[in-house]
């Protein structure tokens, strides 16, 4: 139970980790990783152990790829919010392809 705990709300923020899931899961459900960009942690309330940082990410595909790694992200041991979504059509010829951009947060304790 402790280490469920720990994979949720993990003790140190390590970029590398939140990275290479962001990666995998992305890649696994269809979609082409674009950009990924941190803000530092912040604490979430003043007197509170818990810390939280703001991350862009920028993925390319289709609409049920997308659909599918939303899915991946609300099932993952660790707690991230989504807290905006944008997306953009790719180009004409590619009329199933887009761009989203998603607004996370990511929390550690």
């Amino acid at each position: 139970e402790i280490a469920k705990i720990n994979s949720a709300l993990p003790e140190n923020f390590s970029v590398n980790s939140i990275i290479d899931f962001l990666q995998k899961t992305s890649s696994a459900d269809g979609l082409i990783f674009k950009s990924i960009d941190f803000a530092n942690p912040s604490k979430l309330k003043e007197n509170s152990n818990i810390n939280f940082s703001n991350i862009s990410l920028g993925v390319s595909g289709s609409y049920p790829a997308f659909k599918n790694f939303l899915l991946d992200l609300e099932k993952s041991a660790r707690i991230i919010d989504v807290e905006k979504i944008s997306f953009s059509a790719q180009n004409q010829k590619e009329k199933d392809k887009y761009n989203f951009g998603l607004e996370l947060k990511v929390y550690s304790y």
